[in-house]
């Protein structure tokens, strides 16, 4: 199961008809089989659900939003930075650079 970690979403609910070795992070106020636990991977294995608690450091994909998931002592999203506009001196050289970066750690799953 995190051998290669990717989940399909993070959700409270068990979804009614997972694929085999679909994982998901188990959201907050969690029901039906997912109940107490939270933060938890939940894999479809077997016909049943596994959970796998994560550790700091653990960094996940997620297919929903095409971004990456890091867990520090809870799940942390990584947000897109706002990209430099306006100002007095406008230093088209560097933002274009900012572009850039933010367009490869886009295409490498860092930023949805």
């Amino acid at each position: 199961m995190l051998l290669h970690p990717v989940i399909e979403e993070t959700a409270s609910v068990p979804p009614a008809s997972p694929e085999p070795g679909a994982c998901y992070i188990v959201g907050d106020q969690s029901s039906d089989d997912w109940t107490g636990k939270e933060g938890s991977i939940a894999g479809w294995i077997d016909g049943q659900w596994t959970f796998a608690l994560p550790k700091n450091g653990l960094i996940v994909y997620d297919r929903q939003t095409g971004g990456s998931l890091v867990y520090r002592d809870g799940w942390v999203r990584h947000q897109t930075p706002t990209l430099p506009a306006g100002g007095i001196t406008i230093d088209t050289e560097a933002r274009a650079t900012i572009e850039e970066l933010v367009a490869i750690l886009r295409h490498h799953g860092v930023f949805p």
